[in-house]
């Protein structure tokens, strides 16, 4: 069952997405959900160098697939995604906040994309922010995007085990996840299963840091993306 805490944080961080369960009393701290919705740039100069320099070569025009996220996004490789005109603008390091900085940028109004694939609340996660603070980030992020794409499909990556026994945060995770899929507007995608090799390890999708992917993980994602995306 979804924790009551939760639930309030997705009511009260949805706003304009409508959600009509009434908000318990609990709720987050304050500061935590500030931290995880308010705008903030890249944690670096490298790493906003990358971005822009990522920006700029993402052509305006018709997208079949925008990708938006952390590291995970952005190591995804095209090729699991063929035969989609895909944008990767995925920037290491990123938390809610940062992609909430980047989805402010006037050239993401000249992006078109049919579908918009969110990649994001790791680098939360392991920070040790809470659930509903992380919830929030993420409901914010979605109505920011419905604002800028709205005929656009949205499309959430449930934040997928990691550890080497893959139980790493997993409570968290486990509860960021099932609010999410409460949001009103945005489809979520759980591939908890595969890309663990069915809660097998060592599972040859992990890299060795147990949190990223090898090239047979983003394929497991992209048959994932793919089905989610264009089957009913």
């Amino acid at each position: 069952m979804l924790h009551v805490r939760t639930k309030a944080v997705v009511v009260a961080a949805c706003g304009a997405l409508s959600l009509s369960t009434p908000a318990p009393a609990e709720t987050c701290d304050r500061f935590e959900e500030l931290f995880a919705t308010t705008p903030a740039p890249p944690q670096n100069p490298a790493q906003w160098r990358f971005y822009s320099e990522r920006l700029a070569a993402a052509a305006p025009g018709n997208y079949d697939l925008l990708l938006l996220g952390d590291s995970l996004a952005q190591l995804w490789p095209d090729a699991s995604l063929s035969p989609l005109k895909v944008a990767n603008l995925g920037l290491g390091g990123d938390s809610t906040q940062h992609l909430l900085w980047r989805l402010a940028s006037p050239e993401m109004n000249t992006l078109k994309p049919s579908k918009v694939l969110f990649v994001i609340g790791t680098n939360n996660l392991v920070t040790g922010s809470q659930p509903c603070a992380i919830v929030a980030g993420i409901a914010t992020i979605i109505r920011k995007s419905k604002e800028t794409w709205p005929s656009a499909q949205l499309v959430f990556l449930e934040i997928p085990p990691s550890g080497a026994d893959f139980m790493s945060n997993n409570n968290r995770r486990l509860e960021i996840n099932a609010a999410v899929r409460l949001i009103p507007g945005v489809k979520t995608i759980n591939v908890d299963n595969a890309i663990t090799c069915g809660w097998q390890a060592p599972c040859v999708n992990y890299a060795d840091d147990h949190l990223h992917f090898h090239e047979p993980g983003y394929r497991v994602l992209g048959k994932a993306a793919h089905d989610a995306l264009f089957r009913d």
